[in-house]
């Protein structure tokens, strides 16, 4: 076993990696904080959550520009009609 190499250990990169569920509670809330905590259709400020005007199944992305903020009964009805 003399003549084969070591694996080589993989380097820790020197910025911090962020998981997917922490960069969305980071843009909720964002987008709560620019809507002044309240719902864009509505203006209730209670059971707020975030929805994509452009599902992501369609090709929408995670951006500010493609997330409202919206209370829960609200956006119950976006998704039913």
């Amino acid at each position: 076993m003399k003549g084969i190499p070591r694996k080589s250990r993989k380097k820790k990169p020197f910025y911090k990696i962020i998981d997917k569920s922490e960069l969305r509670i980071k843009r909720k809330r964002i987008n709560i904080k620019k809507r002044r905590g309240k719902c864009a259709e509505c203006g209730n400020n209670k059971d707020l959550t975030i929805h994509h005007k452009i599902p992501l199944c369609n090709g929408g992305d995670e951006s500010t520009e493609n997330l409202e903020v919206l209370c829960k009964k609200c956006h119950n009805k976006k998704h039913k009609n």
